[in-house]
């Protein structure tokens, strides 16, 4: 257990006056975010301000080490996030909010020595790196030391101060003893890979979902919308579990996106950094790397449907060898379930309503049995 003094809960008060009731997250989705990343720059302009040294730790914009997020993403780079466009769209609104801001409150700000490129270095340590709480967020600098791990124990709420009294404090404990010298982890909730490369600039570690396979992008979902994006999750999203008439359709909604990704991959190899936003090329690397994940996942799923079809269509000659007069609609509206596992029922039939779940699944593709065409 960690004890931080409320001193440096930065945004605290704040946040809680601006948005009282309601939701941090929304609220900070809205212009008010621009407010507090205006006071976050002034802030880190005064050297006398008890946040001074913590916020000349955070790297600007022209820093190679800066992070990667919606309001930093190098615009020159949108064609390679081949998302549909809600990506592109989410980061080009995000640009022209605080542009828009600008215009009105720029000459104010620039009398105070807050530029462009302050404001905009200051949002992305905000996003990046604030707290949520129960009608407010903070920014925490010790526990931000610490990196994200999906499913991570650790976890941090307010209490009373040991000493002095009447202060509150942060208090950060952790699943269970950690031995000395290993890493302490935290979690922002479960990040999928594209939340964590666009708000928070990393990928999560392996890049692989609670049943080992890697795990699919928000973008790449059956069913995404764009208020997607705006979601905090706390557990891996659940793959595909549909009824077996349902499968074709997702096995090509997922081959046409890897088809997408793999024809502009020759266009991706020879990209080059682009100079005003990425000068040594680190977020390019980051953003290619997401590629390459993004298109194992799409051929681990892919490879689970074919899987998962081999296995139904064994299981349904089998069934039919057994019984030669069962009429086909008899078969119609089957679910999906893991290979191997179709229990017998009075006709010998795997019982519907029977669920595919996703690490019980093979990925190496039948021999025998149905097979679909090959990517």
């Amino acid at each position: 257990m960690l004890r931080l003094p409320a001193a440096i809960l930065l945004l605290q008060m704040l946040l809680s006056a601006q948005a009282a009731d309601t939701d941090v997250i929304q609220w900070l989705a809205d212009s008010g975010a621009h407010a507090v990343a205006e006071w976050v720059a002034r802030e880190a302009l005064n050297a006398s301000s008890p946040y001074a040294p913590y916020l000349a730790s955070m790297p600007t914009l022209r820093d190679a080490s800066h992070t990667l997020s919606y309001e930093s993403f190098p615009l020159a780079y949108l064609h390679l996030l081949q998302d549909g466009g809600p990506l592109a769209a989410h980061i080009v609104d995000k640009r022209a909010a605080t542009l828009s801001y600008w215009s009105a409150h720029g000459a104010r700000l620039l009398r105070s020595g807050v530029t462009l490129e302050a404001l905009r270095a200051a949002l992305v340590t905000l996003t990046t790196r604030y707290f949520n709480g129960p009608g407010q967020a903070a920014l925490v600098p010790a526990y931000d030391l610490l990196n994200h791990v999906n499913g991570c124990g650790t976890f941090a709420s307010t209490g009373p101060c040991a000493a002095p009294a009447g202060e509150q404090c942060v208090v950060i404990r952790t699943r269970v003893a950690v031995p000395k010298g290993a890493e302490v982890c935290n979690t922002y909730g479960w990040l999928a890979p594209d939340h964590a490369l666009l708000h928070y600039g990393f990928l999560p570690g392996g890049g692989s979902g609670s049943d080992g396979l890697p795990e699919l992008s928000r973008i790449d979902r059956r069913g995404f919308k764009r208020t997607d994006l705006a979601a905090t999750e706390h557990a891996p999203h659940p793959r595909f579990n549909g009824t077996l008439a349902d499968l074709p359709a997702e096995r090509r909604r997922l081959a046409a996106l890897l088809e997408q990704l793999r024809e502009l991959e020759p266009l991706a190899a020879v990209q080059q950094p682009d100079a005003s936003e990425d000068p040594d090329g680190g977020k390019l690397r980051l953003l290619l790397a997401w590629r390459r994940q993004r298109a194992a996942a799409l051929e681990a799923e892919v490879a689970r449907l074919d899987a998962a079809a081999a296995s139904a269509a064994s299981a349904t000659a089998a069934a039919q060898q057994a019984q030669p007069c069962m009429q086909p609609e008899a078969q119609a509206g089957l679910e999906l379930r893991a290979a191997g596992a179709a229990p017998a029922t009075g006709s010998g039939l795997p019982q519907a309503g029977a669920a595919l779940h996703g690490g019980q699944i093979p990925l190496a593709k039948s021999s025998g049995g149905a097979r679909w065409e090959e990517l």
